[in-house]
């Protein structure tokens, strides 16, 4: 997973960090820090689904439905 719920000290706000630059994520402006548990769990989740979404798309597959396994082995495209 690229974005994870992390706990601050003391213990008492969560946060979403990105794994991929270990910083704080970002949303429609707002550092995600200071959240509650049940922000930064949704926030975590629907970043993660956003960007599981973006490397299918660049991979060329389908949006919706199911996801599969393995890429196409025409990369997508159809012969006609």
């Amino acid at each position: 997973m690229r974005f994870v719920a992390v706990q601050e000290p003391p213990h008492h706000s969560w946060a979403v960090f990105d794994t991929t630059n270990d910083k704080p994520a970002e949303h429609a402006g707002r550092v995600l820090i200071g959240l509650t548990s049940l922000e930064a769990r949704r926030f975590t989740a629907a970043a993660n689904d956003d960007a599981e979404c973006r490397e299918i798309n660049l991979l060329g597959w389908r949006q919706g439905g199911n996801v599969p396994r393995h890429p196409p082995e025409n990369g997508g495209r159809t012969n006609g």
